[in-house]
């Protein structure tokens, strides 16, 4: 099941083709949902794993991750078996940081959709987004080893600095001492009135940049 809202099939099809698609996708989704219940917002496994693809997609620079860009597994009962985002051609941009997009060729519209890094992470993600900023550009297992010959040298080069300001905010801390980006430690967690208030989900939300409100807002 793909997350897309209808304002986003009538922008990517016009308003001629847009009514057409608009009316196929309500009826697909419509049966789709008579057969798998509506996407639970607050499953686990859906928060942990848009949260997961908003750190990679930081990480990358990929700024055209719109709900259409998702695709969203689930098993016959609704529960969620895993996340993937899609159409990639977006990332590596050279002037993309880890917080802001920049505009590149034919993409001048899909700033809206960069939401940088979130307040929350997965206590194994956050290791390893550590240790792989901690690696030495001659490591094999650098981001210059990984990425050398698949992107150019400028790309790369913007790729380890994004990198780097996610690792600066992950040790970043608040005035109390305490994380600046709360760590999830187990699954059960992002559920948590904390974690959804992160989420822009929760009671006491203020506006909050996560893919997870933006997919709730949209579909």
């Amino acid at each position: 099941l793909t997350i897309m809202s209808e304002s986003e099939i009538y922008a990517c099809y016009g308003e001629e083709d847009g009514e057409s698609k608009s009316m196929i996708w309500r009826h697909i989704k419509g049966l789709t949902e008579a057969i798998i219940p509506a996407l639970n917002f607050g499953d686990e496994e859906l928060r942990s794993g848009l949260n997961q693809l908003q750190w990679l997609d930081s990480f990358c620079g990929q700024t055209d991750r719109h709900p259409g860009n998702i695709f969203v597994e689930r098993a016959p009962n609704g529960s969620v078996i895993g996340v993937q985002g899609i159409d990639n051609d977006a990332s590596f941009g050279v002037n993309t940081t880890a917080s802001r997009a920049a505009s590149q060729g034919g993409h001048e519209k899909v700033e809206q959709f960069y939401l940088g890094m979130p307040t929350v992470i997965d206590a194994q993600l956050k290791s390893q987004l550590l240790a792989l900023a901690a690696l030495p550009k001659s490591d094999s297992g650098s981001v210059e080893s990984l990425l050398e010959g698949t992107v150019s040298q400028k790309e790369i080069e913007q790729t380890r600095s994004r990198l780097d300001e996610i690792a600066l905010k992950l040790q970043e801390v608040d005035v109390s001492g305490a994380p600046v980006v709360k760590v999830v430690q187990q699954k059960s967690d992002w559920s948590s009135a904390d974690v959804s208030d992160r989420l822009g989900c929760g009671s006491n939300s203020s506006r909050v940049e996560s893919y997870l409100k933006n997919c709730e807002d949209n579909l």
